[in-house]
């Protein structure tokens, strides 16, 4: 169960960073009467789902116990 724990977190790593990146990419920025104002074109569901599974592999990876053994 630790290895699957540590899979969710390389997973979750790894989707919060592509999924952040493209987050910044996408938004857009715009003065109005001077006033630098940006405007987000992306979704944050992806992000948000992302952590969410990096909190649920450490979770899973400390909680876990140790395989039986003889």
């Amino acid at each position: 169960m630790r290895k699957v724990g540590i899979i969710m977190i390389f997973l979750g790593i790894i989707g919060v960073a592509v999924f952040g990146i493209q987050t910044f990419t996408n938004a857009r920025s715009f003065k109005f009467f001077g006033i630098l104002l940006g405007h987000h074109l992306a979704g944050y569901i992806p992000i948000v789902l992302s952590a969410l599974l990096l909190i649920a592999g450490l979770l899973v990876a400390k909680y876990s116990k140790p395989p039986y053994q003889k």
